[in-house]
C-alpha cells in the first residue's frame, strides 16, 4: 500500500510539474504576443508618418486569444496552488490545536474543499453542456467558448487531484522524511 501511495505521489507531482510549466508557457505566450502587437502597431504607426500609407499591422484577434491564454494560465495555476498548498491559511484556532486536532481540522477543511472544487466542476460541466448546444463563440476571431470552459474544467479537475493527493497522504502513516508528506498543506 505505501509503495502504490508513493508511486501515484511521484506521478501526480510530475503531472503539476508539467501542469506548472503549460501554465508558465501560456502567460509567456501573452506577453509575447501582446509586444509583439504593440511593435507591429508602432511600426505601422511610424511607416504611416514617413511616407502616409497604412499596413495595417497588428495582431487580429489578441484579446481572444489572450483572454484564452489568461483564462488557462489561471485555471491551471490554481491548481498547482491547490496541490503545492501555497494559498493563505490563517491559524487563528489551530493554534491551540495538538497536532492529532491540526491533522483532523486539516482533513475536515480538506474535505469540504474538495466538496465545494466538485460542486464547481460540476456546475462548470452542466453549463459548458449548455454551451454546446447554443454554440456560442467569441466575437473578434470565433473561438468557440467550449475552450474556455474546457481549461476551467481541466483546472479545476487538477485542483481536485491535488486536494486527494494530500488528503490520501493525511490519511498514510508518514514516516519521517517520507515522500507522502504533504507539502506544507495546511487548509485551516
Amino acid at each position: 500500500m505505501f509503495r502504490l501511495a508513493t508511486m501515484l505521489s511521484t506521478a501526480i507531482d510530475r503531472l503539476m510539474t508539467l501542469v506548472m510549466g503549460v501554465s508558465f508557457a501560456a502567460c509567456v505566450c501573452v506577453v509575447l504576443l501582446t509586444l509583439t502587437d504593440i511593435i507591429l502597431r508602432n511600426v505601422d504607426r511610424l511607416c504611416s508618418l514617413l511616407n502616409g500609407s497604412k499596413f495595417g499591422w497588428a495582431i487580429v484577434g489578441l484579446v481572444d486569444i489572450s483572454q484564452l491564454l489568461i483564462m488557462l494560465t489561471a485555471a491551471l495555476a490554481i491548481s498547482v496552488a491547490f496541490y503545492r498548498g501555497s494559498h493563505v491559511s490563517v491559524d487563528l484556532l489551530t493554534a491551540r490545536f495538538s497536532a492529532r486536532g491540526i491533522r483532523f481540522a486539516n482533513a475536515c477543511a480538506g474535505l469540504l474543499n474538495l466538496i465545494f472544487t466538485v460542486g464547481c466542476l460540476w456546475a462548470g460541466f452542466k453549463t459548458m453542456q449548455l454551451d454546446l448546444e447554443v454554440g456560442t463563440s467569441s466575437a473578434t476571431i470565433g473561438i468557440s467558448y467550449r475552450a474556455f470552459w474546457l481549461s476551467l474544467l481541466i483546472g479545476l479537475a487538477l485542483s481536485c487531484l491535488g486536494i486527494c493527493s494530500h488528503l490520501l497522504a493525511g490519511l498514510v502513516d508518514h514516516t519521517e522524511g517520507s515522500d507522502l508528506e504533504p507539502k506544507g498543506v495546511d487548509y485551516v
